[in-house]
């Protein structure tokens, strides 16, 4: 993770454009600016059309104060900008009302005589209006004497505009921003006539709003350039056009305002599936370190809290009504609270994580846990001893905080020299999911077990709920079986799914929704495993699906993940799988699973027994387009077989 000279995470925040619903914007980033406890350094902002004003008020106020961190005077001009933006004045609101019903009467299909912008003397008064504006909060000479500046760096700053003569895009930039380059970006046609600019050259080029071309632009995150700040590790995109639309738009209304979100989105999302592209390349190892991964992470306009009952429409865009703005802002910063305060449980769980698991960190802090917090522990060090010594099955371990480090110690005495990484971390509201990885030198007595002097790794993954802020429960399972393997005191005769080789990229939101991953996930679940319907395969999986086995080889395809399934549903007829918890963001979701059955065939070389099966399971999916493309399994195979009566080497080869 990039961290900026105070030792903060580096974020750049995308501003997407959408008229008057970036009010919306305004008030996550007034919301975000406030915020102290999450700690982060915003050094790069990015926006088009409204998102630009937003962006280029949050630049120059972090920009101006040069001794202090300019958050105090960013949000100032946010609200001065948005408050000037309003319509107040009778004259202004009658205004404002007659041009939002004018076009929403014609996006219903009324007739009205269209005008050109540069035949309409209203088109030149708004133009106007919102130059005074934008000029009144920043100052031109302030503002040049900020873009010529060098030290101290301003951050990174990304406009979007098109060239409307050329058909190329335009990205001004900290360097050549200006007024007119921000009028530009917000040159709706056919509301607005195309906005000269004049460049460093002297050349003057004309433009129209930045929607057609980035929106927000987001591709020069990737690079660096001299006389310019580090990129970010982390980008945020505050969205204001919604993803997903849950009915078939047929009034005309409805089409002209789908097809206003689609476009809005349409290039954003291209340039999130080429990051995402590029961050599975580089887990792949297909490109080098110069590409460092980058997590994206949404906030979004929610339309049902804004407006109930009734969808935001194209023709509220145009709303500049005074209760309108300061309901999208409220807004706003709401949804950037919610967004903080998943971030303070996702910094607070990876942090009690690692400070837990490894042993040179001295964090206080995040070692500290409260009295009532427990930890869920399928197959603990007891339930291993008793099934390598052919002891009745230990109940499931539900441990306090003491208990629990009195595990982990045990773990280092066998791997001294453990070493542990947080390999995927997903996170919603109150709960966050790890995916981890150790490795270690198996140097230490572990049971009966003398030191083999075997390299081990060890995979698994966790669900940890919060309250307030604080950790209060946690369910951890971990790759028990393999363990066994490598350090030879046991080996299946049939390769067993594994998350050890998930690819360990970083979330990239919007191109897929919580919910959504959710109930693909219950459909693959129900459907598939429960009622072992082939048919849904192409429903839920990718063609190219990957399936990771713990002998090291990959299983990719609709098929093989069918016989993973078979494998269990032959061996267990009345195969039930539950689900007990799950976490989603964007494009992965982690569920923790129940496994329940009657052994009435053969499984793991061992035959029908006739006895019942009741084991956790914890799954990680990643997804595209509504498909799984990628799923990684830890199952607690040690109890499953302990229940089954096997011992060890009744299933070894």
């Amino acid at each position: 993770m990039e961290t900026s000279e105070r030792g903060r995470r580096t974020v750049a925040i995308a501003c997407q454009g959408g008229g008057s619903h970036t009010a919306f914007t305004a008030g996550v980033l007034d919301r975000l600016l406030a915020e102290d406890a999450v700690e982060y350094d915003i050094v790069e902002l990015s926006g088009t059309s409204g998102g630009a004003i937003c962006a280029f008020a949050t630049w120059f106020g972090l920009a101006s104060d040069r001794r202090g961190d300019g958050r105090h005077e960013a949000r100032r001009l946010l609200a001065q900008i948005w408050h000037d933006i309003s319509a107040k004045s009778p004259a202004d609101i009658v205004m404002n009302e007659l041009g939002v019903g004018t076009v929403r009467a014609q996006n219903m299909g009324v007739p009205f005589l269209t005008v050109s912008p540069y035949d309409s003397p209203l088109a030149g008064w708004s133009r106007k209006r919102l130059r005074t504006v934008l000029e009144d909060a920043v100052d031109p000479d302030n503002l040049a004497d900020i873009v010529g500046s060098d030290d101290p760096l301003p951050p990174r700053l990304d406009i979007g505009a098109v060239d409307l003569q050329r058909g190329t895009f335009k990205t001004f930039t900290e360097r050549d921003v200006s007024h007119d380059a921000v009028l530009a970006s917000a040159a709706v046609p056919p509301l607005f006539q195309a906005a000269p600019v004049t460049l460093v050259d002297g050349s003057t080029r004309w433009y129209w709003d930045g929607l057609f071309s980035q929106n927000p632009p987001l591709s020069d995150l990737f690079g660096s350039a001299d006389g310019r700040l580090e990129r970010a590790s982390e980008l945020w995109i505050v969205q204001v056009n919604p993803q997903r639309e849950d009915q078939l738009p047929k009034k005309l209304e409805e089409i002209a305002d789908r097809r206003n979100e689609l476009a809005g989105n349409l290039s954003v999302n291209q340039e999130l599936r080429f990051i995402k592209l590029l961050n599975q390349w580089r887990a792949e190892g297909k490109v080098d370190e110069t590409y460092r991964p980058l997590e994206v992470k949404t906030i979004n306009l929610d339309e049902s809290l804004v407006a109930p009952g009734r969808p935001l429409d194209y023709a509220s865009k145009l709303d500049r009504s005074e209760r309108f703005i300061e309901r999208l802002w409220e807004h706003g910063r709401s949804q950037a609270d919610r967004f903080i305060s998943t971030e303070r449980d996702r910094r607070h769980v990876r942090q009690a994580a690692e400070s837990t698991w490894t042993r040179e960190r001295d964090d206080v802090r995040a070692q500290e846990r409260p009295s009532t917090y427990t930890v869920h522990l399928p197959t603990s060090l007891t339930e291993l001893r008793a099934f390598l010594q052919r002891d009745p099955e230990q109940e499931v371990t539900t441990l306090g905080w003491s208990e629990y480090r009195q595990f982990v110690e045990s773990v280092h005495q066998a791997f001294p020299d453990l070493q542990f990484s947080v390999e995927e971390l997903v996170a919603e509201t109150g709960k966050v999911a790890l995916r981890w990885h150790g490795v270690g030198t198996h140097s230490g007595t572990l049971f009966d077990i003398e030191p083999t002097g075997r390299d081990v790794r060890l995979s698994g993954m966790s669900i940890h709920h919060l309250t307030d802020g604080q950790l209060s429960e946690s369910w951890t399972l971990s790759e028990q079986w393999s363990l066994l393997q490598q350090i030879e005191a046991a080996n299946p005769s049939v390769p067993l799914p594994t998350a050890s080789r998930v690819s360990p990229t970083p979330v990239v939101t919007q191109l897929s929704a919580p919910v959504e991953n959710e109930e693909l996930a219950r459909t693959e679940v129900t459907e598939l495993w429960n009622r072992g319907r082939r048919d849904v395969l192409a429903h839920v999986l990718d063609e190219g699906c990957v399936v990771h086995l713990d002998d090291g080889s990959d299983r990719r395809g609709r098929e093989p993940y069918w016989e993973f399934v078979q494998r269990y549903r032959q061996a267990f007829p009345d195969l039930t799988v539950g689900i007990r918890d799950t976490v989603s963001e964007g494009d992965k979701i982690v569920l923790r699973l129940t496994v329940r059955g009657t052994h009435e065939g053969p499984f793991l070389g061992v035959h029908a027994t006739g006895r019942r099966i009741d084991v956790d399971r914890m799954v990680i999916h990643h997804l595209d387009d509504g498909r799984i493309v990628e799923t990684g399994v830890v199952e607690d195979t040690v109890r499953l077989l302990h229940q089954l009566g096997a011992s060890p080497s009744a299933v070894a080869t």
